[in-house]
């Protein structure tokens, strides 16, 4: 349940079966407790 990244971009080609979805991370998760 913790955030981790935010979506920057999303692409979607017909011709494809999957989006292509770029993110961004927003915490680091390593170093959390």
């Amino acid at each position: 349940g913790y955030p981790v990244a935010s979506v920057t971009e999303i692409n979607r080609d017909e011709g494809r079966p999957f989006a292509q979805v770029y993110a961004e991370p927003i915490s680091v998760l390593d170093r959390m407790r």
